[in-house]
């Protein structure tokens, strides 16, 4: 494996609980309470598997902060 595919599969791996988190907290706001239990343990999963530890924390915090924020209205 390249280097540069491994730092591209690791980048992956950093930002996959961010995007978990994120989508769990929009499953949330919209009353999908099973779905978002069910994407916040794989994103728990796959913060705890990432490489440095505290990356993937990061990740999975900033996602889910981003998640719960409020949705804005339709138009």
């Amino acid at each position: 494996m390249t280097e540069g595919a491994f730092l591209l599969l690791r980048l992956f791996f950093w930002l996959l609980p961010g995007l978990l988190a994120f989508l769990c907290g929009r499953a949330f706001w919209k009353g999908r309470t099973r779905v978002a239990l069910g994407l916040l343990t794989v994103a728990l999963l796959a913060a705890s598997l990432s490489k440095p530890f505290p990356a993937g924390l990061a990740s999975l915090l900033l996602g889910g902060l981003l998640g719960l924020v409020p949705p804005r209205p339709s138009r």
